[in-house]
């Protein structure tokens, strides 16, 4: 029962279907059990009001930041638009070595990598540097494909409330 495949994307008459079946119908306490779900992953790498992971950005105050359709997008197609400072890049050295993560900053002579696995900064010697490669959001597609419509509609809604007065 998956919402929609990954591999299209929304007409703007879906997009705002959707809208308005959030705002009519999404149960934002209902969502938030999912958001919670361990199975999705959403709390391993994104945090809200101080607790969860530091993979993604933290997503405390969205509702304030971004429209509902921008959330929905977000979910349904995580490389459509990524946060700055969360573009991942894989970089691989003259010896091998394979590194991934978000470029925190580069000079003349070095490259420094946060590396989302193991949550440090790793610095690459420039000269060291084989390749390097832009990734995109490390946020997997196809999360919302496990999600019924209106476990879709809840998620959705929780989130287009964080950050807003309850």
């Amino acid at each position: 029962s998956g919402l929609i495949s990954p591999d299209r994307r929304l007409t703007a008459a879906e997009s705002g279907a959707i809208v308005n079946e959030v705002r009519t119908r999404g149960d934002a306490r209902r969502g938030e059990q999912i958001f919670l779900r361990a199975e999705l992953g959403c709390l391993a790498c994104h945090a809200v009001n101080g607790q969860g992971g530091k993979i993604g950005p933290d997503l405390s105050a969205l509702g304030t930041a971004q429209p509902v359709d921008f959330i929905v997008g977000a979910i349904l197609d995580p490389q459509k638009e990524v946060k700055e400072g969360y573009v991942s890049i894989s970089v691989t050295t003259n010896d091998g070595e394979e590194y991934q993560g978000y470029q925190v900053r580069e000079s003349r002579d070095e490259l420094v990598l946060r590396d989302v696995l193991q949550n440090k900064e790793v610095r690459l010697r420039r000269d060291a540097i084989q390749a390097r490669r832009q990734n995109g959001s490390v946020m997997p597609v196809g999360l919302a494909e496990t999600l019924t419509r209106a476990e879709f509609l809840d998620l959705v809604r929780f989130l287009s409330e964080l950050g807003r007065p309850r």
